[in-house]
């Protein structure tokens, strides 16, 4: 019996932190100089404490928009949250938006950036 209590002690204490996904997306992927990159980060999963990534190619608008749910599936709950910003584009060129890094019991980890394209105005079509 202690076997089989040490045993489950052991699966659940490795799968803390795992099934957690995290992501980025963006509304688009191609962007004009000045336009509003709507960004979201959502987990779908429960976290001690999260760190944003750094916008230094772009200027946040204002506060984030929060969302957030529970779901039960197979008698699994679910949990989902996202934050959404609004990025202003400052110039030109091929940028990196970083997931922000999720703590769970002191471990961090992140979901996979996202790469957007900023171009001029006149040449939002992507033709130079």
């Amino acid at each position: 019996m202690k076997k089989l209590i040490l045993i489950a002690v052991l699966i659940i204490s490795c799968s803390v932190g795992h099934g957690q996904v995290a992501s980025v997306t963006t509304d688009k992927k191609q962007y004009a100089v000045g336009e509003i990159v709507k960004v979201t980060f959502e987990l779908n999963g429960k976290y001690d404490s999260m760190q944003l990534p750094v916008f230094k190619d772009f200027e946040v608008m204002g506060k984030p928009s929060s969302n957030s749910s529970i779901s039960v599936l197979n008698g699994e709950m679910i949990k989902r949250e996202s934050r959404t910003y609004k990025l202003q584009t400052l110039k030109k060129g091929r940028f990196k938006i970083d997931s922000p890094t999720y703590y769970i019991k002191g471990k961090g980890f992140k979901g996979k950036p996202v790469k957007v394209r900023v171009v001029n105005p006149s040449s939002k079509s992507g033709k130079r």
